[in-house]
Formats: C-alpha cells, sequence, structure tokens
C-alpha cells in the first residue's frame, strides 16, 4: 500500500519551501550584533537562500562539496543554511566556542571548501589561518549585507597550522 501523507522526498530546502508557500509573510526576527533588529520573512529568506545557491553554483560549488559556516543565529546564517543545503552541499556550521586547534582539526577533517564568516568572528579566523588564505568578499552584487570574510580553499593535504 502506497500512502498519501507525505508524496514529496523530504530534505532540508523543501522546509523553506514549505515555510515560504504556507507562511510567506511570517516574521523572521533577528537581533544583530549592533543591537538592530531586522525584520524579513519566508518569502524573502526563500528567495535570498535561492539567490545564495545559484551564486555559489556560478563560482564552481557544487552538490556534495563542504561549506561551513562561523556566524551567529540570524537571518543571514538562515539564508547560508538553506541556500547551501538547497544546492545540494554540504552546510557545516563550526562552534565558535572551540579552542582554535580543534577549529582546524574539525574544518580538516570535514575539507571544508570554503568558510562563511561573520564579523564577530573575524579576529578568531585571522588569529587561525594564515594570512594567504583570508580574503574579504561579498558573494555577488546584491549581497552587500552578506559581506564576510572568506576563508578560501580550507582543504589541503597538508594541516593548517595555528599562528
Amino acid at each position: 500500500m502506497i500512502g498519501d501523507m507525505q508524496n514529496w522526498t523530504p530534505n532540508v530546502a523543501s522546509i523553506i519551501e514549505h515555510a515560504r508557500n504556507i507562511y510567506p509573510k511570517q516574521e523572521v526576527i533577528s537581533r544583530m550584533v549592533s543591537g538592530e533588529v531586522h525584520r524579513t520573512n519566508y518569502d524573502e529568506v526563500c528567495i535570498r537562500s535561492r539567490k545564495l545557491a545559484s551564486a555559489l553554483e556560478k563560482d564552481g560549488y557544487k552538490k556534495g562539496d563542504v561549506l561551513a559556516t562561523l556566524a551567529l543565529n540570524t537571518y543571514r546564517h538562515l539564508e547560508m543554511y538553506y541556500g547551501i543545503s538547497g544546492m545540494g552541499a554540504i552546510c557545516h556550521t563550526l562552534n565558535f566556542r572551540l579552542h582554535p586547534e580543534q577549529a582546524v582539526y574539525i574544518i580538516n577533517h570535514a575539507e571544508d571548501k570554503i568558510i562563511f564568516v561573520e564579523a564577530p568572528f573575524v579576529p578568531m579566523m585571522e588569529a587561525t589561518f594564515p594570512p594567504s588564505k583570508i580574503s574579504e568578499s561579498s558573494i555577488k552584487p546584491g549581497f552587500s549585507h552578506l559581506t564576510f570574510v572568506i576563508v578560501k580553499s580550507c582543504a589541503t593535504s597538508q594541516s593548517l597550522l595555528v599562528k
């Protein structure tokens, strides 16, 4: 017997699509590091997540790649989570409470291709990685609020050393 309760394949991307379809104007409220309160909704989060996924694919990232985030629990991280997962990549959320040596081990072990780092954690990344690995960038025009310091090509055959 084939049931009709669920006629779709469950995955992370389908969660934000469901939220957009059922609750498009439901607010997503974040308090930023600056203290500012940012308001968006599931419709906007879904659209921006798709744009992020598209931008990452254009930059050469593909299904199965491990893309890391070092960010606070804000709308930005929500968009990254759904955008990365939505393109079939693996969203590796890093724990900012780890000792730098532990973080380096985990990053190397996961073979992260890129790390999105939100502003409060930039000093941690600067202290952890060689300067040649760190570049300040934004993903694409139109993602000005997603200006992060990005550590590119973290996965190497050699482990990265803490300064």
